[in-house]
C-alpha cells in the first residue's frame, strides 16, 4: 500500500489513478464464523494490539 500515497519522487517513474482512500476511517473485514472473535475490540489499533491475535499477511493467492 505504500504506492498509493502520491510523492514528488513516485511522479517522476510512477502514473498515479485518482485517490481511492483519502482519510477515511479504517476497517476490519472478517468472516462472519470470525465476527464475535473481533466483537470486544473498540479499535483497530486494540485488535491489532492484542497478543493472541496473529496477522496474517497473504503474499499471492492462485485461483483454481
Amino acid at each position: 500500500m505504500i504506492g498509493m500515497f502520491k510523492k514528488p519522487g513516485r511522479e517522476q517513474f510512477a502514473k498515479f489513478s485518482k485517490p481511492v482512500y483519502q482519510d477515511k476511517p479504517q476497517i476490519l473485514l472478517t468472516s462472519v464464523s470470525n465476527a464475535d472473535r473481533f466483537a470486544a475490540f473498540r479499535s483497530l489499533e486494540h485488535a491489532f494490539s492484542a497478543r493472541r491475535l496473529v496477522l496474517l499477511v497473504k503474499r499471492g493467492f492462485r485461483t483454481v
